[in-house]
Parts: structure tokens; C-alpha cells; sequence
């Protein structure tokens, strides 16, 4: 690796794979590879980097902007130009970093990234962006409730910002269900500590999370129709008329959603709400007495309570309908997140496994849920051919009907396992000792 300045340092690369690291001039760093003795000297990244300082400043409040930019070479690859923009509050509150952040991304297209410097350049060639699933915050003992709460949302937040970035460079599908996971993470934790968020603020924030969702929802449901309901059946039934084009119009469905959502997400609409979500994250609950209570007993008391909740709704779950399946599934959605976020408080040496029967239950009932979804979205499918006019070079409305009603009766006749699997698994999760 090269920096450039008024010196250079250089990875020293011997035969035998080792390496030594060495302090050079500028001026004896080579272009390209060279050999001195038994070394070989090869620059595995140059960059041109200008770096500006920006001091903002208004009445009570300080900033400093720091503007990265430049280009990076890497052998062998084409070069990459960057630009890093970060921006530090030193003086005053929050609401002015927002509202810089807010006019920089009216202006010009950012994209909010999780924190880069010029080191993690070579990062610009990576094709290993993959999507980042949650991971539960690390309390310690003692904590407020405030704090607390404030850990738990900069899991969510760092979730949510890194698979919006891997959505944007790979269009990975399982990024855009990582970043509703991570919405609903952040919709749950301010939930459980409803008392502290009262404030206009949250209840903005609460609303446009709820915007965020609905609007991954269309293109999440192409994607898992696609994936879970279509394809598994074109081993069998591939070859008729009828299934080839029913794929091929929740194709066309799925990349329009798909086109639509993305073109959502780099929007400054998107941006912006990110931006004021990552601010208020850092404050939430700040001023309110009960943020200064230990957390460990508002936790205890939330546990208990959502567990009643799951118990109740598992009690009958063969007998309950659509609607209340997906309420109970909900409801052990919400109590598995709850002791993930407190999992660092538990002493019960059986909150991992607990969190793992919830998830499979909670799996259960979502593949449940996502036929439900499956066969309103395949019966619309059906009923647009029958006003279309008919084609000769596509299959007849009565054919694609067919098929999409073939596709639905069989994950019915699967909905049938799913359910007696979710019975089975309900068994376990109905004597749970003391988690705290």
C-alpha cells in the first residue's frame, strides 16, 4: 500500500509469502513493481486524496465537515473514484447536525454509509458486500433504561443503513429483508419503551418507519413469491404452458417492484428520513426521568407480560383463523426481539435456546402467512389475463389460471404441515423458567 505525502509506507512482500512493512520517501516509491535484493516492492493501492476542512457554525451550535476526495488505483483494476463526506457537531445539539445533514442530501445524492476512511479504500473493489443480519446489543449491568434504549436503536440503525448500501451496489434480495427486519427491530424497541419516546419527535420517526415498510413491502412479497411459491414447483410443472408465463408475469411484477423501490431509495425523501432517523437515534429518550431507572426491571416486566401474550395466542393456535395466526406471530415476533435486545441481562442459561424455539415457530407461521399473501397476489395475477386479450404467442387465461390455481392448492397442502410443525413447536414455549 502507497500513502502519499512526504513519505510512503510499503509492504515489503518476500518469496516465501511473508511480509515486512518499511517507512520509504516519496520519491523511492516505485510505479510498478521492482526489485531490490531479495524484494519485491509492489504498490497494492495508490490514491490521490484532497482532503477539506469545513468549520459551519450558526447561533449556539458548532460543526466541522470533513470532504474526502479523490481516486484510487488498485493494480489490475479499474480505478475508482470516491468521495467521503462526514460531518461533527462540536458545539450545541443534535437538531442542527440533522438539519445540516438534511439540506446536504436535498442538494446533493448521498448515500449514508456505516463509518469509511481513506484506509478502508480498498473496500471500493469489494465484491463481498453481503447483507448484515441483526445482532443483539451489549448492555451492561446496571444500565439506564435511556441508555439502554439508545444501544439498542444503533444495532438496528447500523443494520438497517449497511443493507440499504448492499441493496444499492448488489440488489441482493435478501438485503431488502434484512433492512425490513431491521425497521421492525427499530419499530419493536420503541415499543417497549413507549414511556421515554412521548415526545413529537418519536412519534415523527414512528411514522416514517411505517413509511419505510410499506415501502419494501411490494417488491419483499414479488421476491418471496418468486422465490418460495413459483420456483419450488418448476421441477414438476415447468413444462406447461400456463406455469411458464404465471412465471413469467410475477417476473416482470417482481422487477418493476424491484425498479420501483430502488429508485425510492436513492430519492432524497429516503435519505433525508434516514438521516433524521440516525440523529434522533442518538438522543431518543434523553430528559425523560424514567430513562435514569435501571433497565433490568422495566425488562423484567416486559418479558413477562409478552409472554403471557405468546402463551395465550399458542394456546388454540390450530384452531384460530388467518387473521389471528398472523396476530400471534406478531406477538412472538415481538417477545423474541425483546429477548434479544435483553439477552446480555439474562441469567437464564436457556435464553439462547428459547430464542431459537421462537424463531422457528416464528418461521412456521411467517411461511403461513407468506401463502396467504401468495394466493391473493396469484388469484390477481389470474384475474388481469382474463381481461387481457389473448395472444397467440402466450398461454390462454384459462391456462395461467390453471396453473396458478395448481400453484396455490399445493402450499396449502403444505400450509397443513407448516401448521402441525407449529403445533409441535408450540409445546416447549409453553413452560419457560424465569429468564431474570
Amino acid at each position: 500500500m502507497v500513502r502519499r505525502g512526504a513519505g510512503a509506507t510499503m509492504i515489503l512482500r518476500h518469496r516465501d509469502g511473508s511480509e515486512t512493512r518499511a517507512r520509504l520517501p516519496a520519491s523511492a516509491v516505485p510505479a510498478a513493481p521492482a526489485w531490490c535484493g531479495d524484494l519485491v516492492l509492489a504498490p497494492a493501492l495508490q490514491y490521490r486524496l484532497t482532503l477539506s476542512v469545513c468549520v459551519l457554525g450558526g447561533e449556539n451550535w458548532r460543526a466541522e465537515m470533513r470532504i474526502q476526495k479523490g481516486e484510487a488505483c488498485l493494480p489490475g483494476r479499474a480505478d475508482r473514484r470516491f468521495c467521503l463526506l462526514s460531518v461533527r457537531l462540536t458545539e450545541g445539539g443534535p437538531q442542527a447536525l440533522g438539519e445540516i445533514l438534511q439540506a446536504l442530501a436535498a442538494r446533493v445524492p448521498l448515500v449514508p454509509t456505516l463509518a469509511k476512511e481513506w484506509s478502508d479504500l480498498a473496500t471500493l473493489w469489494s465484491e463481498s458486500v453481503t447483507p448484515l443480519k441483526s445482532k443483539p446489543p451489549r448492555l451492561p449491568p446496571g444500565v439506564s433504561s435511556g441508555a439502554a434504549l439508545r444501544s439498542i436503536l444503533a444495532t438496528s440503525l447500523e443494520q438497517l443503513v449497511a443493507n440499504h448500501e448492499c441493496l444499492l451496489q448488489t440488489g441482493d434480495a435478501e438485503s431488502v429483508h434484512q433492512m425490513r427486519v431491521a425497521l421492525r427491530r427499530l419499530r419493536s424497541a420503541m415499543s417497549l419503551f413507549r414511556a421515554l419516546l412521548k415526545d413529537p419527535p418519536s412519534q415523527a420517526v414512528s411514522e416514517e418507519l411505517r413509511w419505510m415498510l410499506r415501502m419494501l413491502g411490494a417488491a419483499r412479497d414479488q421476491d418471496v413469491l418468486m422465490a418460495d411459491i413459483i420456483l419450488p414447483l418448476d421441477p414438476l410443472v415447468g413444462s406447461m404452458p400456463g406455469f411458464e408465463e404465471l412465471k413469467r408475469q410475477v417476473f416482470v411484477l417482481q422487477s418493476k417492484s424491484r425498479a420501483t423501490m430502488k429508485a425510492q431509495l436513492s430519492a432524497p425523501r429516503f435519505v433525508m428520513a434516514l438521516l433524521r432517523l440516525a440523529c434522533w437515534c442518538s438522543v431518543a429518550g434523553i430528559g425523560q426521568p424514567a430513562g435514569d431507572l435501571p433497565v433490568r426491571a422495566m425488562a423484567q416486566r416486559t418479558l413477562a407480560r409478552r409472554y403471557r401474550q405468546v402463551r395465550r395466542g399458542i394456546a388454540d393456535i390450530a384452531g384460530l383463523d388467518q387473521e389471528a395466526q398472523h396476530q400471534c406471530r406478531l406477538r412472538v415476533k415481538k417477545l423474541r426481539y425483546a429477548v434479544e435486545f435483553f439477552i446480555s441481562l439474562l441469567s437464564a442459561r436457556h435464553a439462547q435456546k428459547f430464542i431459537d424455539q421462537l424463531a422457528q415457530l416464528q418461521d412456521r407461521l411467517g411461511a403461513l402467512n407468506d401463502i396467504a399473501t401468495a394466493t391473493k397476489l396469484l388469484q390477481a395475477i389470474a384475474l388481469h389475463a382474463e381481461k387481457r386479450p389473448a395472444s397467440r404467442s402466450r398461454a390462454s387465461a384459462t391456462e395461467i389460471a390453471l396453473a396458478a390455481g395448481l400453484v396455490i392448492g399445493w402450499h396449502r397442502r403444505r400450509s397443513v404441515a407448516l401448521l402441525a410443525q407449529a403445533i409441535a413447536e408450540c409445546h416447549p414455549l409453553r413452560k419457560l423458567p424465569p429468564l431474570i
